[in-house]
């Protein structure tokens, strides 16, 4: 089985199921629906939304179609760029994460964001940064209400002097290039 010719059609999302594949019931003429199944790139699972325009591909000798595109109006990414987003069922970006030229990666987000890491976290190469990083924890640390008698109760006035020692060594640490 090839493809007929490459000879395509356009079409417009009207509705999703979703089960091991997507398939997706698109209309590509007034009054003229048509079925398909979704390819997208290995590792990625981003179906349209409805009213999304799909390009769709005749699959000859079966009289199914592939789905191999969706048009995305662009959100600026340049030659050699990478953007990544979400929306919501009405289309509007809820969410980005963008792989610049110039080595710079940002996430946008209308909402939370949280990490799921199982093995260990590494982050940064910059000592500035590490060590911002460790001084934040001690505060946070210091933050922490303990359960116990009495019933509740702020951290320990000689914890409190650990961690300032802590602090002061995390400093001290980083001053010298380490």
């Amino acid at each position: 089985m090839g493809i007929m010719n490459y000879a395509g059609r356009i079409g417009k999302v009207i509705k999703h199921e979703i089960k091991k594949a997507v398939e997706i019931v698109t209309e590509t003429r007034k009054g003229y629906n048509q079925k398909g199944v979704l390819f997208n790139s290995s590792g990625e699972d981003s179906p349209p939304i409805e009213s999304d325009r799909i390009v769709l591909l005749k699959i000859d000798g079966t009289g199914k179609c592939a789905i191999v595109g969706v048009f995305n109006e662009s959100q600026g990414a340049k030659p050699g760029e990478k953007i990544f987003f979400a929306r919501d069922r009405r289309g509007k970006i809820k969410s980005q994460f963008s792989m610049l030229g110039n080595g710079e990666i940002n996430f946008i987000a209308d909402s939370d964001f949280s990490q799921t890491i199982k093995g260990k976290y590494f982050m940064g190469n910059e000592n500035s940064n590490m060590q911002e990083l460790l001084l934040c924890l001690v505060d946070e640390i210091k933050n922490i209400i303990t359960f116990g008698h009495p019933t509740q109760h702020a951290i320990h006035p000689e914890t409190i002097l650990s961690l300032d020692l802590y602090k002061n060594k995390i400093k001290s640490l980083f001053k010298d290039g380490a």
